[in-house]
């Protein structure tokens, strides 16, 4: 398991949003700004239930682990999305082919997010006790890349803290679900 999640919690939020503003990686042409549109793709089976049409807690969960991956708009297109998502897809499927009960995926889609309402989320009306970070991870091939984080908060126990960044991202995210041919995903189950 991945660690960086739990490591920047220990952090103060100060500290945080310093951080927000340097660049993570030196493939990067700048920091995430506020004004960005950010790119999550969505896989089904692994991110959505077909049969119950609803998005699967590990669409989001990775913001408490090692980062929840997505792609800055003002840093690639749709049609640079779209391939990069069938060739990560390909990818995940190569290295399930040589298991015993391979899941196969295949690309669903998007969810869009602004990078300004998910840093303004937090976990009370104190906007300085923010539930997300958002930085920029650049990734030499992907320079788009970035990784959202959960926060800590000192009002409330780890677990506490984990269902309410997991209830406000699931919330924000389910209205947001656009399908690869740009349409958008009819979305009628609660978490």
């Amino acid at each position: 398991m991945d660690s960086r999640g739990s490591t920047l919690r220990s952090y103060s939020s100060s500290d945080i949003v310093v951080w927000e503003g340097m660049l993570a990686s030196e493939y990067s042409p700048k920091v995430v700004g506020n004004d960005e549109v950010l790119y999550r793709r969505l896989d089904n089976p692994i991110h959505w239930n077909s049969k119950k049409n609803t998005l699967n807690p590990t669409a989001i969960k990775e913001f408490s682990s090692r980062g929840m991956s997505v792609n800055r708009l003002s840093l690639t297109n749709r049609f640079e999305l779209l391939a990069m998502a069938y060739q990560e897809v390909h990818k995940k499927n190569a290295l399930q082919a040589a298991k015993p009960n391979p899941v196969v995926r295949y690309l669903l889609g998007f969810a869009h997010l602004s990078c300004d309402e998910v840093r303004t989320m937090s976990y009370s009306d104190d906007p300085t006790d923010r539930l997300f970070a958002i930085f920029d991870t650049a990734l030499e091939d992907t320079i788009s890349h970035a990784d959202v984080f959960r926060l800590g908060s000192s009002s409330f126990s780890d677990e506490e803290q984990e269902t309410i960044a997991r209830r406000n991202m699931w919330d924000y995210i389910k209205g947001r679900l656009i399908r690869q041919d740009g349409t958008s995903v009819e979305y009628f189950a609660e978490m």
